[in-house]
């Protein structure tokens, strides 16, 4: 019997670090007196200070990266970190600027004192306090982002219609804190309730169902952002992404397809080129590949590892390449790699990068 040789893909994606100087890191800020009341707010002020500055026009680094360098130097999220660590954290993910706080509650007068150091020079640039009470939270922080970002032209106004209620926020928070998937659904459910086009916490649920592999609650979660919303790009990449755990490879062709019609990105010519490899391996496969790997966006460039198996296992009549996988013997590693060289995945790894 003869037995076909599969060439399979396997993709992941790594940020390269920006160039230094371009991009601000928010450390979770400090219950400098261990308050049970506001101890939500140490991740919140983080949250909301990355949010600011983004929307004022500087470059700081999402949550999701911060948290993939917690977990390459295995340091647990809730630990108070030492100035040494916390610079180490910054330069994983390729900040020039590492901004830390504290925060505690005199009274009712909610006070806030932050540190903006910049990495390569290792001086203090930015030494802020801010007080007020706590409904005003999002004033509060939106002063000390102005105190840190270049001039914006944005409004107080504009940064406002951005900002949920404060208790949504808490919700919201509160869920991404939580140490059991049900606390955390719980939480981001009941933010929802409050307000249900507050689509973040429809992105926060995704993430949760994902870690459990419930990737049908998950394709769920995010089928209700609108495509009027902030959050709709995001969503629809989400989705697709989950079609693809669901096997669904068509739908989540389509999906990654219409966004990168829009706009096309490294993650999505990447993730096309898993999905079609999933339909079928054809020349086409090894285009979007290689796209994905050659479009880069400036300072958040994106590098493709693939790694090329030869598969002893025959090819089912449904050109199910998972399952001749499942079936194939010892694979054989073959060929030279057509990206920049960086780790190695194994099969089927998909980028959550920006869509």
């Amino acid at each position: 019997m003869k037995r076909l040789g599969l060439a399979v893909a396997a993709v992941t994606l790594w940020v390269l670090p920006a160039a230094a100087g371009t991009r601000a890191l928010v450390m979770p800020f400090d219950n400098v007196t261990r308050d049970r009341r506001i101890f939500w707010l140490g991740e919140a002020a983080s949250v909301l200070l990355t949010d600011d500055l983004n929307a004022l026009g500087s470059e700081a680094i999402t949550r999701q990266e911060r948290q993939r360098a917690f977990a390459r130097l295995q340091v647990p999220p809730a630990t108070a970190l030492t100035d040494a660590t916390v610079i180490r954290i910054g330069q994983l993910v390729g900040a020039g600027q590492v901004i830390v706080g504290s925060l505690q509650m005199e009274n009712e007068t909610l006070v806030v004192h932050v540190r903006s150091i910049a990495l390569e020079a290792g001086r203090v640039e930015a030494n802020v306090t801010e007080r007020g009470p706590l409904p005003e939270l999002f004033t509060i922080f939106e002063r000390v982002a102005r105190r840190i970002a270049p001039t914006s032209s944005m409004s107080t106004a504009e940064l406002e219609r951005l900002n949920p209620p404060i208790a949504v926020f808490e919700d919201f928070v509160k869920g991404l804190l939580a140490e059991t998937p049900a606390t955390a659904i719980n939480y981001l459910n009941a933010a929802l309730t409050r307000q249900p086009t507050f689509d973040r916490a429809r992105l926060a649920l995704w993430d949760v169902f994902t870690e459990q592999a419930d990737h049908a609650r998950a394709r769920a979660a995010v089928a209700p952002v609108e495509a009027a919303s902030l959050w709709a790009r995001r969503a629809r990449f989400l989705g697709a992404l989950s079609d693809l755990s669901l096997k669904k490879y068509d739908e989540a062709f389509a999906g990654f397809k219409a966004l990168a019609d829009q706009a096309p990105t490294p993650a999505l010519m990447n993730n096309l080129g898993v999905a079609q490899l999933s339909r079928a391996a054809t020349p086409q496969t090894r285009v979007l590949l290689q796209q994905g790997c050659r479009r880069g966006s400036g300072r958040r460039r994106l590098s493709v590892q693939p790694r090329v198996r030869v598969l002893a296992g025959p090819r089912s009549a449904s050109g199910d390449l998972l399952a001749a996988r499942s079936r194939a013997a010892q694979p054989v590693r073959r060929g030279r790699p057509f990206c920049p060289r960086r780790g190695a995945g194994g099969w089927g790894q998909r980028g959550r990068g920006h869509p």
